[in-house]
């Protein structure tokens, strides 16, 4: 976010392009949602011709209730946006009062976990696609290998469209993450099958006609121009590949996006430890870790999002809601 385009007009204008600038310095990622907040209270402020920097319980309420229709995740985020910019206030001596941020409310969010079936359909399928008439930024070259590693490693789409050439040793077996979600590089390993895809995937790439394609510093997975990959455009192409595939999507409160590839990853690596008798005080740190969450209950939620589904999967979920949970 470029600093010259921090534009605010209330009573708090200093302090809120001072905030910004701090948290570009930082590297803070999304800062696009807290500059959206910050322009909404700015409006608020002026609005109610607010003269005191000295923020409110009163005010900040006037500002919460003027979203009648905002969803409880969004009011959440604000809450959250809003405390943290009140801390900064304070920790440089404006005093304010810090708002009240409730505990995060249940999305109801419910990935489909493919079957290990339909996860062989539709690698088979995505070989197929093809493009109907000429569009050059299309990600299609790319797009085989990506949704292959998105399951394979269990990586982010948004991790897997950062990837840069040097980040992948095909060599050594292994991508290294660096832009991630929680700001916590990590390794993911590549097994025999998804090196042979790469290698594939890259003998073609290669042709394409731009003299830095294999630069060190140039995206690993391109258009077929060359240039970087909008996630928008994998999601539709990911939307295709499922109509293609023959997959019912009939459950509205279940999701089908291109993230439920990392689910899947995540559940399937479960099944299988679990299945060859692997001690889970062993093997759930071990995928914690291998799906970059910070906390053993991030991926305890992903198990109990998807027990209905995979019924041997409930002895698992009851044990880490005993003992590892309870302990967190």
């Amino acid at each position: 976010m470029d600093n010259k385009k921090l534009y605010f007009r209330s009573v708090l204008s200093t302090y809120m392009r001072s905030y910004m600038r701090e948290r570009i310095i930082c590297g803070v990622k999304n800062l696009k949602r807290d500059y959206r907040m910050l322009h909404q209270f700015d409006d608020h402020l002026v609005r109610v011709n607010c003269s005191n920097p000295h923020i409110t319980e009163d005010i900040w309420s006037d500002w919460f209730s003027s979203f009648p229709d905002a969803t409880a995740t969004t009011m959440h985020e604000k809450r959250s946006t809003a405390a943290r910019f009140a801390r900064y206030l304070c920790e440089i001596g404006v005093e304010c009062v810090i708002p009240r941020v409730p505990k995060m409310p249940p999305s109801g969010y419910i990935p489909h976990v493919f079957t290990h079936e339909e996860i062989r359909i539709l690698f088979e399928r995505s070989n197929t696609l093809s493009l109907m008439n000429t569009f050059p930024k299309s990600p299609l070259i790319s797009f085989p290998a990506i949704i292959r590693v998105l399951y394979s490693t269990g990586i982010r789409i948004g991790e897997a469209i950062g990837l840069l050439n040097a980040d992948v040793n095909l060599d050594n077996h292994h991508i290294i993450v660096r832009q991630t979600k929680n700001n916590h590089q990590r390794i993911a390993p590549i097994n025999e099958s998804l090196e042979k895809v790469l290698r594939q995937y890259l003998s073609y790439r290669n042709l394409i006609i731009r003299d830095d394609i294999d630069s060190p510093d140039s995206p690993f997975f391109v258009t077929s121009t060359g240039d970087k990959i909008k996630p928008r455009s994998l999601s539709d192409w990911f939307s295709k590949l499922l109509d293609l595939s023959g997959i019912c999507r009939d459950n509205p409160n279940t999701g089908y996006g291109i993230h439920t590839l990392r689910h899947t990853a995540c559940v399937h690596s479960m099944m299988k430890l679990h299945s060859e008798g692997m001690d889970m005080y062993a093997y759930l740190p071990a995928i914690s870790k291998f799906m970059g969450h910070l906390h053993i209950s991030d991926t305890e939620r992903y198990l109990r999002q998807t027990v209905e589904m995979y019924p041997e999967l409930a002895s698992i979920d009851k044990e880490i809601s005993k003992n590892i949970i309870k302990e967190l």
